[in-house]
């Protein structure tokens, strides 16, 4: 085969592999907008992060789903911009994620508010967004137009040089820190272990750091691969070949999607009673001409449900002292407030 058929081949398998990841993220969006009690509640933060992290990759990953369009049209333009911005935002969002987790076990404190995590979440991606712009262009090269997924076109070593210092720099702080943060919270873990109360933190802990687990088992491979194909190109002047480690990469939302409803009882119990609803009801329309109405109550299940470990350790922050600051000033609540009243905000 040709060089550019393998990359238009290599191009249909990236493509595929990402609408699958971006299905699965889809889920957990989903599920938290229908019951944003459950993952949208500022006393929950460490779903609330799932839910951008979960928000991000489907966006960064659905626009591969856009097909090969050709160079100079819109939708090129938009595939380019949500893939070099929404993707780096979901590693991001996983490392505050870790970090958030460090200062509650560490410090029994949350440092950020959800306003800043947003500030950075969302405005640090604008830098590999943007910045390859002042010297190359969104789309591909010209020799593979229509052949490949739009990311940057022009000046390929230029182009590989933005990815290396912008795209794979961001990834690479982003794996150093969590890797550090990761250790720290281990390490204080493992000293702790054995310690009256500490059950909830260490079952918080070997739940959560599964989604940082995931992020560097799908992106790291990718990482040194593309480093490995930016000294190729600067000795030859071939094409890049999307490689399997690539392709590995897109699943990191399939794999997040995957961790949370194993973990979750909650979301799945809401989904299944939500299946078994709509079920029901669709065969009653068949045996019936009077319509159902499809009654769903999400708010009781989720009341009827066990409090979850992060729930209980914001608890232990509320009733820790008279006045404790959850979201580092964002909800002050005073501590003799019970949980059920928390959960009303």
């Amino acid at each position: 085969k040709s060089e550019i058929e393998m990359v238009y081949v290599g191009g249909l398998i990236y493509t595929c592999f990402s609408a699958v990841s971006a299905a699965f993220s889809f889920a957990v969006v989903l599920t938290g907008l229908l019951w944003p009690g459950l993952m949208l509640s500022k006393c929950r933060p460490f779903s609330n992060i799932l839910f951008f992290v979960s928000l991000s990759d489907f966006l960064g990953s659905i626009s591969n789903s856009f097909g090969f369009p050709p160079n100079g049209s819109l939708i090129c333009s938009a595939q380019s911009f949500l893939y070099l911005y929404f993707l780096p935002a979901s590693w991001l969002w996983t490392l505050l994620l870790v970090y958030q987790l460090r200062t509650l076990i560490l410090f029994k404190s949350l440092d950020l508010s959800l306003k800043w995590m947003h500030v950075i979440c969302w405005s640090v991606p604008l830098l590999p967004a943007l910045l390859p712009l002042s010297t190359n262009n969104y789309g591909q090269d010209d020799g593979l137009n229509e052949a490949s997924p739009c990311v940057l076109g022009g000046n390929e070593k230029l182009k590989f040089l933005w990815i290396i210092t912008c795209d794979t720099g961001l990834s690479f702080i982003c794996f150093v820190l969590m890797a550090i943060w990761s250790l720290e919270i281990f390490r204080f873990c493992q000293i702790n272990k054995h310690a009256e109360s500490f059950d909830k933190e260490l079952s918080l802990f070997q739940s959560m750091r599964l989604y940082p687990l995931a992020l560097f088992i799908t992106w790291v491979p990718a990482f040194f691969g593309g480093i490995l194909v930016f000294t190729d190109v600067l000795s030859t002047s071939n094409y890049s070949v999307i490689t399997p480690l690539e392709v590995l990469a897109t699943q990191y939302g399939t794999l997040l999607t995957l961790i949370y409803f194993s973990q979750s009882k909650a979301s799945r119990m809401l989904w299944i009673d939500l299946f078994k609803k709509v079920t029901s009801h669709i065969i009653f329309l068949k045996h019936s001409t009077q319509p159902e109405e499809v009654q769903f109550d999400g708010k009781r299940l989720l009341s009827n449900m066990e409090e979850t470990d992060e729930d209980i350790l914001v608890q232990r922050l509320i009733s820790r002292d008279s006045m404790v600051s959850i979201y580092a000033n964002e909800i002050k609540i005073d501590g003799d407030i019970r949980m059920s009243d928390v959960r009303s905000f």
